[in-house]
């Protein structure tokens, strides 16, 4: 993983578009999104790192984003443990079917 990045700000209207923005996203293997906001005192032309630690793994440092609300949510589940003989490469649909199976009920 690249220890610097760059910045692009994408605005969506709506699901749809936000659903068009990740099937844009999911080809390109370098790109991701963040769930916050660019910091004024941060140039967005400039590479940036973004560590939640110090090298010595002390104090946390500043990050170049800040937590805003949205309207949506992200759930991480690349590590989520799937039931023996269930694989995401051979059976997609079930892998995600079973996740969104253990969500709470208000999604």
């Amino acid at each position: 993983m690249p220890a610097y990045f760059s910045y692009e700000y994408r605005a969506v209207d709506g699901i749809e578009e936000f659903a068009s923005l990740l099937t844009e996203l999911e080809q390109d293997r370098s790109r991701f999104i963040i769930r916050g906001q660019l910091a004024d005192d941060v140039d967005a032309e400039t590479p940036m790192r973004r560590r939640l630690y110090r090298n010595d793994r002390s104090e946390p440092i500043e990050s170049p984003f800040l937590d805003v609300s949205t309207t949506w949510v992200m759930i991480d589940i690349d590590k989520l443990a799937l039931p023996r003989g269930m694989s995401v490469r051979e059976d997609t649909l079930a892998s995600v079917e079973y996740a969104i199976g253990i969500l709470p009920a208000e999604f």
